[in-house]
């Protein structure tokens, strides 16, 4: 069972970094190709596509690497579980490293092709702006966020409802083979702490809500009413992800209080706990398969107007660093859809920007340190 286990974790770490890091070529906007910004066309150029290969087939190697040397160090014994999980963490840390290497080595070659061959330097900069977007439904309604409210109630209720059957000392921490390795005083703090995690996790999910709701358009002058629709597909359905996604990461801390609670039997938090994140992260990969960055992926007709087939996007590449940190003091956009892979990213130059993050990783450090301070 450990073994099955602990190859399963490995498995789906691999999954998680070497397939994510992997499809970013693909499901990126075609105008943008490794950070850099070029003509649609460029895309088939033999030259990109070995290029798109290289990295693809770099990461791949790096991951299988990371897998074989996290099974070499499980299977040779000798290590207890909490210099497992730092060695995992240390090869996770040094996979990443590893792969924006080979990210790094993409965009310079990018870059030196985009500059040999003179791509989008006389092609008229367009901008494209609908100046009704915010009045169209992109967004599937916040109203949805209320079952995650409903979830952390629940979970308040059933944990301030057991509290008095509870022992002296709460077991908090199992190990693979279902003993409890984890103990923590009994006391109303202690058992808030999963319900403190699962409205962290809904407060994440709200903000990136927001940053879906709030960043700039993103509009191809080419084609703009085809674009404009994938535009809205996409922020649709990462915003229907949000919200279901988030979901379900709360209610793995939330099978994980009925354990701590007695009221579930530890196996079946195990495989669920295992279940839920996989389900996570085939969503995630499906969706970025089937939309794409910017819904690049998604069909849509013309449109009415005939395609501005000599228009270029604006060429902004000296305000993206190494394609992937935004950093214009020019654009008041707080949100901008990232360049490399799906998803969004902060502009940099906004001071906004340096209060947001500050705020969130004092809220991560914070609760590392009351868990902590309770688990002593």
């Amino acid at each position: 069972m450990d073994n099955a286990i602990m190859l399963f974790t490995i498995l789906i770490s691999y999954l998680a970094i070497a397939g994510t890091f992997a499809l970013f070529p693909y499901v990126s906007r075609r105008t943008v190709i490794f950070g850099v910004s070029v003509p649609e066309d460029v895309y088939r150029d033999p030259r990109v596509k070995s290029l798109r290969g290289t990295y693809r087939n770099g990461v791949l190697i790096a991951g299988a690497v990371f897998v074989a040397a996290q099974a070499l160090l499980y299977y040779l014994g000798g290590l207890t579980e909490d210099a497992q999980a730092i060695w995992l963490s240390v090869l996770i840390a040094v996979n990443l490293c590893v792969n924006g290497a080979v990210y790094l080595r993409a965009y310079n070659g990018m870059k030196r092709l985009k500059e040999a061959e003179g791509w989008n330097k006389n092609a008229p900069q367009l901008v494209t702006v609908d100046t009704g977007f915010r009045r169209k439904k992109s967004m599937v309604s916040p109203l949805y966020f209320v079952s995650h409210l409903v979830l952390i109630a629940g979970t308040l209720i059933v944990s301030l409802t057991r509290y008095d059957s509870l022992p002296a000392m709460i077991p908090t921490t199992y190990d693979t083979a279902g003993n409890v390795v984890g103990w923590m005083e009994k006391s109303y703090k202690a058992i808030l702490i999963m319900p403190g995690i699962e409205l962290f996790m809904t407060l994440i999910m709200l903000f990136a809500y927001y940053m879906i709701a709030k960043s700039r358009q993103q509009i191809d002058p080419a084609n703009r009413e085809a674009s404009l629709r994938r535009n809205m597909v996409f922020r649709r359905r990462w915003s229907a992800f949000t919200v279901y996604g988030g979901l379900l990461m709360a209610a793995v801390f939330a099978l994980v209080q009925l354990t701590i609670l007695g009221i579930l039997d530890q196996g079946v938090t195990l495989i669920l706990s295992l279940a839920l994140p996989v389900v996570i992260i085939a969503a995630v990969i499906a969706l970025a398969v089937t939309t794409g960055q910017s819904g690049s992926r998604v069909k849509a007709g013309a449109g009415e107007y005939p395609p501005a087939k000599k228009a270029a996007v604006r060429e902004d590449d000296s305000n993206w660093k190494y394609g992937v940190w935004y950093y214009n003091p020019d654009d008041p956009s707080l949100f901008v859809e990232k360049r490399v892979g799906i998803g969004w990213t902060m502009n940099w130059a906004r001071p906004l920007a340096w209060v947001i993050i500050a705020g969130i990783l004092a809220l991560v450090a914070g609760s590392l340190v009351l868990s902590f301070s309770l688990g002593k």
